[in-house]
């Protein structure tokens, strides 16, 4: 037996397309268990959810606080079998998906974390200007393509397509709350980064399997410039929410509520912008817009963590 844990608000657009992959995988030997955490939608989520009840082992809960991580927990009791695989609600998995994961965790006894491939499903066609200057694994949340099989550090573990020995959660481990999507609209991203480096530190080891693939679907409105500068400064602040916590973030002394190197890396990454061309509308300053605001983003983590101190 393995559970399959995602959690959606409001995601009665991909929803459809990912419960028919669903349907279309090939079933574990021993059983598999599907729940879905409906987050306070208020769209058609629960009627879709509801309508594949018949055609797959589907667990519906409900969980009216915001949050992501706050659904996921509330999952955690539910889960039966020895393994967990958590993804979200926009991925087209492969056939092979759940029984190249489980194969995975059989021949690698040693480690408790796992994560597969993810591949972007564009709406259409990308821009040159997005292949060549966005970091897609942030952006995107997709992995290199040339990534092999192999030990993996822990900040390279996503959300849509990861999966943890059941043994973790009886210990008591759990998702922080405090981080994470549906949180605010500027919310600290890394929310499975938080938790598998807490893993990695009690002595936990991550594992990539490149066979377990799933494609990550991007909506047209993911690839305009606006939508990825503010994907930057959620990115930036969930850094500063990781450096904050494990004290990393070095002696330097701080001004207006943010360590002073961050103010000089936003100056040097401001030099770099205008550089590359923002005020010509050059396509090679998205990088450079995207590292500026992925600092501003950090300085602005400093600076509410400072205020909520006082």
């Amino acid at each position: 037996m393995v559970t399959v844990i995602f959690s959606t608000h409001n995601g009665e657009r991909t929803l459809p397309r990912m419960l028919e992959a669903f349907c279309a995988l090939e079933f574990p030997q021993g059983g598999w268990k599907i729940i879905a955490i409906d987050n306070a939608s208020t769209d058609g989520t629960s009627e879709v959810l509801r309508n594949y009840q018949h055609r797959l082992p589907l667990v519906l809960l409900f969980q009216p606080k915001s949050g992501k991580n706050a659904s996921l927990n509330m999952a955690l009791p539910h889960v039966e079998g020895d393994l967990v695989i958590f993804t979200d609600d926009d991925v087209l998995p492969d056939a092979g998906w759940l029984t190249t994961l489980l194969r995975t965790a059989e021949c690698k006894p040693e480690y408790d974390v796992f994560a597969g491939a993810i591949i972007p499903e564009w709406p259409k066609v990308p821009p040159q200007w997005i292949l060549d200057n966005v970091p897609l694994g942030p952006a995107y949340v997709v992995t290199p393509p040339d990534r092999k099989e192999g030990p993996l550090r822990p900040s390279a573990v996503w959300g849509p397509n990861m999966m943890i020995r059941e043994k973790i959660f009886t210990m008591g481990i759990r998702f922080d709350e405090a981080i994470g999507p549906g949180l605010a609209p500027n919310y600290p991203m890394g929310s499975e980064t938080e938790l598998t480096e807490r893993l990695v530190a009690q002595g936990h080891q991550c594992w990539f399997a490149p066979d377990a693939r799933v494609m990550h679907i991007i909506r047209e409105e993911q690839m305009r410039v606006w939508w990825l500068l503010k994907r930057a400064f959620r990115s930036g602040k969930g850094e500063a929410d990781r450096q904050l916590k494990a004290a990393a973030c070095g002696q330097d002394k701080s001004i207006f509520g943010a360590p002073r190197w961050l103010f000089r890396r936003l100056a040097k990454n401001a030099w770099e912008t205008i550089q590359a061309g923002v005020f010509l509308g050059r396509p090679g300053c998205i990088n450079s817009l995207w590292q500026f605001c992925h600092v501003l983003g950090q300085i602005n983590h400093h600076q509410s963590t400072s205020r909520s101190l006082l």
